[in-house]
């Protein structure tokens, strides 16, 4: 766990006394470009006619949400840096498994499942990594609102451990880059690869996946579904 600063609760940065690491001085813009906070369709709640009453009192302010949940332990709030040291650098490349969070600029959300053999997340300092773009449905969902809006949000896993490592940044599409060779695939580079500038980056506990038990295999059901995965599936014609 290293420690840094991040935004608290006030909206003030604060800033671990043992901090040895540069961090990102602004509130509400990083490097000069708007958080995510900031962007269009992000200011008020919304009224949507389509939404069904399902009953319940919504929470709408920040007020609220601290009443219900309390306030994070200043551990929590403290351990975000900037940057990845040698706990996190190891940790991305023993990951063959991230998701990449992005918003378009209207607010709409994709989150897209990324996986090679582990060592695919290329470390080319510690504020920037590289992940290549492999041959799927075309779809680049996430991609095209990286197009509109940089911000992403990615997290890693690494198979068996309950903790995942958490960056938050801003990224940058690239092609024909002279690290490509080293995003090879059997041989192959990629035509394309994300460019991640890292702003936030700290590990996230065990709890949700202990609790999940995604990691142990008794609790592996692939009957629970109701259909069957493969060539010829519902799922797979889905995700064709």
């Amino acid at each position: 766990m290293h420690s840094g600063s991040t935004v608290g609760t006030d909206g003030a940065r604060h800033s671990h006394e043992a901090n040895t690491v540069d961090t990102v001085d602004a509130v509400d813009t990083v490097d000069g470009a708007p958080r995510v906070a900031d962007l269009p369709g992000r200011a008020a709640w919304p009224d949507w006619p389509d939404w069904p009453d399902q009953g319940g009192t919504l929470v709408t302010s920040e007020a609220e949400l601290s009443a219900l949940v309390g306030e994070p332990h200043p551990i929590v709030i403290d351990k975000v840096t900037s940057r990845l040291g040698d706990v996190e650098q190891r940790w991305l490349r023993s990951s063959p498994f991230v998701f990449l969070g992005t918003s378009a600029d209207d607010g709409t959300c994709d989150v897209s499942p990324k996986g090679d053999p582990a060592g695919f997340v290329e470390i080319l300092d510690d504020r920037t990594i590289a992940i290549p773009d492999r041959a799927g449905n075309r779809r680049v969902d996430g991609w095209r609102n990286l197009l509109t809006n940089p911000h992403l949000g990615l997290i890693a896993l690494v198979p068996g451990q309950g903790m995942t490592l958490r960056v938050n940044g801003r990224a940058r599409l690239v092609r024909d880059a002279p690290f490509f060779d080293r995003l090879a695939l059997d041989g192959r580079p990629p035509a394309l690869a994300l460019l991640l500038r890292t702003d936030e980056v700290y590990f996230h506990c065990s709890r949700a996946l202990t609790r999940s038990g995604v990691w142990n295999p008794e609790t592996w059901d692939p009957d629970r579904v109701g259909a069957k995965g493969g060539k010829g599936g519902k799922f797979a014609e889905q995700a064709d």
